[in-house]
């Protein structure tokens, strides 16, 4: 009898073993979960700080920056560099496409008019809503930009009333020597359209 007993109890075991060994093949080994959060945890960051970046660093001003030097560079050549095709003839000029501009701005093309070359380059377009922190924005990074470069700003008069808050800035630099042909410069203007109610902020380089 007691061969049976001894028999029924180790039969009772091995049955209990292979079910603890099912339910432990159910889950991951401990290590397995720690890899798992670790992966969990790493995307969960990599997401978060994806998020924070797009929010927080600010559009990168210094690509501005150079981008107006390098058209004030183009501009003592007539813009030859990046003169693209004859878009249409006007009274008083000449309109290209411009194969270069300033990032960021919505149309960019040239214009030669009485022997001079302006880059024209809309930055803004739309309602009164915004129309002042463009202004502010770009006025800020051409007195930056032009001013450590040996560019004087001076304030023009606004063209309407509705841009009376907006008036045009001008930035020149002294040439350095008498009879040069060029002395490129800048100018930030705000441009209103009544009738549509359009408010356009340009940047425009001039050769002379």
């Amino acid at each position: 009898m007691k061969g049976k007993y001894l028999l029924v109890v180790m039969c009772m075991l091995v049955s209990l073993s292979a079910i603890g060994q099912r339910k432990r093949g159910s889950y991951p080994a401990p290590d397995q979960k720690k890899d798992v959060h670790a992966v969990l945890d790493t995307a969960a960051m990599q997401d978060t700080a994806h998020h924070v970046e797009a929010d927080i660093i600010p559009e990168n001003a210094e690509l501005e920056c150079s981008s107006i030097l390098q058209l004030l560079k183009d501009a003592a050549a007539d813009f030859s560099r990046i003169k693209g095709k004859e878009i249409e003839t006007v009274s008083n000029g000449t309109r290209y496409t411009s194969m270069g501009g300033i990032p960021g701005s919505i149309t960019s093309n040239l214009m030669r008019l009485a022997g001079k070359w302006q880059y024209e380059g809309v930055m803004y377009q739309g309602g009164e809503k915004d129309v002042k922190e463009a202004y502010e924005k770009y006025k800020g990074i051409l007195i930056s930009c032009l001013g450590a470069n040996g560019y004087e700003s001076t304030t023009g008069k606004a063209s309407n009333t509705k841009t009376e808050e907006y008036p045009e800035r001008k930035f020149t630099k002294a040439k350095e020597e008498k009879g040069d042909k060029h002395n490129p410069r800048a100018t930030l203007k705000v441009d209103y359209t009544p009738g549509a109610d359009l408010y356009v902020v340009t940047i425009s380089i001039w050769s002379n």
